[in-house]
């Protein structure tokens, strides 16, 4: 009220909700009324608005406004005192939860899975920031030459590679804050390219955080580690090793144990485990996140219908990019018209479509970029159907059965996409 320009600053850190006191609440709401008509504060427009609202006297009237005008001497410490009540609100939100969380968690009926979803839920809309959303085009330049001198200089590399040549040339790898979807029918291999892409940076010193909800973190690492000492390995579910087989496993595995990657198969994982995790790794030099894979993701609210729980779900990885700044590789599935819709995209000489990702369009809404995985017997492809940055473009894979992996070494075919789809 002692200055209108303020206005702008203090609503960017606060809104009507933050206000502990309705007479705060109210005076906040109508104050904002005018301010959207384009109006300048004014004392006698917000007492005519408290007026015609029916809120003047629950407010305290004309004499409680000239109060709050009065309690400050000047306006230059609006938005400080703007950020003490919000940090307030966020002490009030937090311990509104708990309150909440104890009353159901002693009722008779008490479902503790309901309960933390509630929570977490809760929490999540608790510790946003609504300041630095605005940057001027003079500071959005001298961050992005920054950039670019440090990719130039060599003091940086712009995207993490992932160990497939095809992919890394041509798209630059992994960018910090995108949500890369890996798209594919079950038993065609996507969980095997999500290892190798995890063990090419856990070999690197570069810290993996993998979310797996379909296999063990045994099983995982008896995948990589029969990789590494080139043992089938079906010859360790069978039990027929030789002696050789043996001791090349036993050597591989020490070498596999000192790879930077962290498993999390917590059962009924949800995208605020995969957040608070993530952000504990952050400290200890996170660079990728794996989720394998999306709709086997535990919603937030199952009461929701489902291509609603998918699409949040969705949302909530894009959003843990971009605010922890690290890629997340997530693997979904098609839906099952893409079975019938590949047999005739074959014939065609067409590859998969984004519409055949399963259960929700929110995820190619959402995603940076989709990679639809595609295998007949050895002959692998994968396409680069959608790119935000960048192109989109195929390549072609070898599947190597005896070791349930992709052979990058022969990976080739480069072509812009949709111009060799056809495997026949």
């Amino acid at each position: 009220m002692l200055d209108g320009g303020t206005f702008d600053k203090v609503a960017d850190v606060i809104g009507e909700g933050d206000f502990h006191a309705d007479a705060h609440r109210a005076l906040w709401r109508h104050m904002a009324a005018i301010h959207g008509r384009g109006q300048r504060l004014d004392v006698l427009l917000l007492l005519d608005g408290l007026r015609r609202g029916g809120d003047f006297e629950a407010v305290g009237g004309s004499a409680y406004v000239a109060e709050v005008c009065q309690s400050v001497p000047y306006a230059k410490n609006a938005l400080y005192h703007a950020r003490i009540v919000r940090r307030c609100a966020q002490q009030r939100a937090i311990l509104h939860t708990a309150a909440d969380m104890m009353r159901d968690a002693y009722a008779a009926d008490c479902d503790p899975q309901a309960v933390l979803a509630d929570a977490e839920t809760a929490l999540s809309q608790v510790g946003g920031n609504k300041e630095g959303a605005l940057m001027p085009a003079t500071e959005a330049a001298a961050a992005a030459l920054a950039r670019i001198d440090d990719v130039a200089a060599g003091r940086s590399q712009p995207g993490l590679m992932i160990g497939i040549p095809e992919f890394d040339e041509h798209a630059g790898g992994f960018f910090p804050g995108e949500l890369i979807i890996v798209a594919a029918r079950p038993k065609i291999g996507k969980t095997a390219l999500a290892v190798q892409v995890a063990d090419h940076c856990g070999e690197r010193s570069r810290l993996v955080y993998y979310a797996s909800l379909e296999m063990s973190p045994l099983e995982l690492a008896t995948r990589s580690i029969c990789n590494l000492a080139q043992v089938n390995a079906k010859a360790v579910r069978t039990g027929t090793l030789s002696s050789g087989d043996a001791s090349r496993l036993v050597e591989a595995g020490n070498t596999y144990a000192a790879r930077s990657i962290v498993f999390d198969t917590r059962p009924a994982l949800t995208v605020n485990h995969i957040r608070r995790a993530a952000r504990r790794l952050l400290r200890q030099g996170l660079r990728l996140i794996v989720v394998d894979y999306l709709q086997l993701l535990t919603p937030a609210d199952e009461r929701v219908k489902r291509y609603e729980q998918v699409g949040k779900m969705s949302a909530g990885l894009k959003e843990i990019a971009r605010t922890l700044g690290v890629p997340v590789l997530c693997l979904s599935q098609l839906n099952r018209e893409s079975v019938a819709g590949l047999k005739r995209a074959r014939k065609l000489g067409e590859g998969l479509g984004l519409h055949q990702l399963r259960e929700s369009g929110s995820i190619e809404q959402d995603a940076d970029v989709v990679m639809l995985l595609d295998r007949i017997d050895n002959d692998a492809v994968c396409q680069v159907a959608a790119n935000r940055n960048g192109p989109t473009f195929q390549f072609r894979l070898t599947w190597v059965p005896g070791s349930t992996r992709f052979d990058t070494s022969s990976a080739g075919g480069y072509a812009p996409h949709g111009e060799f789809a056809d495997f026949t």
